[in-house]
């Protein structure tokens, strides 16, 4: 039986000021521009429990946005690009942690991918297969109900923007990719996400990136998430976002 849960009807708990505040942040980021680091994957139909997971992203999104612009938003240079790259890194970290610590999502898989070490030589092509294998690896592994060909897009924009910005960025660069759970059990109702994050460690001096990953799975507990108080306008604040976010690669 499908649960039914409608957002519209979610009163205002956020004040005028958190209200503005948010749509300051989000305004933000459509100036800021940033690379893309986070990606909802749109791959399975639409199953029982899909709502309680977009309610879930829409309330990310505004909670991502202003937690990045309390974090950089008073950094000067907003147009550059170390800085572009470390608002879009952190939107990947977020996400992981907005997993990790949302009160409804219940724990369920928590896995480690060990550093790897690989040599890069400054020549574009070299570099970017380098990029690309290692990122291909990752999400394959993570991700084995997706088809490969379908997780060829992210791979090939991972290696293609870590293979441009080589000598000009500092720091580790994030990626985080999500994708939407069925409930194993009908009758408990509970749908998951799994946010797969890759992060690349360039190490300059030593000609070679390091590689590490984590895969998050939490299950929606609704009966968590319905007793929550969400903020209609804080919702469809977020909603936007969230569809920018996503990526469709249903067959």
């Amino acid at each position: 039986m499908s649960t039914s849960y409608d957002i519209s009807v979610q009163e205002p708990v956020h004040g005028q000021n958190d209200i503005k505040n948010a749509e300051e942040a989000i305004k933000r980021f459509r100036e800021d521009d940033d690379p893309q680091t986070v990606f909802f994957l749109n791959f399975a139909p639409e199953f029982d429990g899909m709502e309680d997971l977009h309610v879930t992203k829409y309330s990310w999104a505004t909670k991502i946005e202003q937690t990045v612009q309390a974090q950089y938003g008073k950094e000067k240079e907003r147009h550059a690009i170390q800085l572009s790259w470390d608002r879009a890194s952190y939107r990947a970290k977020l996400v992981d942690y907005l997993l990790r610590t949302t009160p409804w999502c219940i724990f369920g898989v928590d896995r480690v991918k060990d550093a790897e070490k690989h040599d890069l030589t400054g020549d574009y092509h070299h570099d970017k297969e380098v990029y690309k294998g290692a990122t291909s690896d990752w999400l394959q592994a993570s991700l084995p109900e997706v088809p490969v060909d379908r997780l060829q897009v992210i791979v090939k924009y991972i290696a293609e923007t870590l293979a441009l910005g080589q000598g000009r960025l500092q720091g580790v660069q994030r990626f985080a990719v999500a994708l939407s759970v069925e409930s194993e059990n009908e009758a408990l109702n509970q749908p998951g996400l799994r946010t797969v994050v890759l992060a690349f460690d360039r190490k300059a001096k030593e000609n070679q990136v390091e590689v590490t990953g984590t895969l998050y799975e939490a299950k929606v507990n609704n009966k968590l998430l319905h007793q929550q108080k969400f903020d209609q306008k804080m919702l469809d604040l977020g909603k936007p976002l969230v569809h920018e976010w996503t990526l469709d690669i249903a067959a």
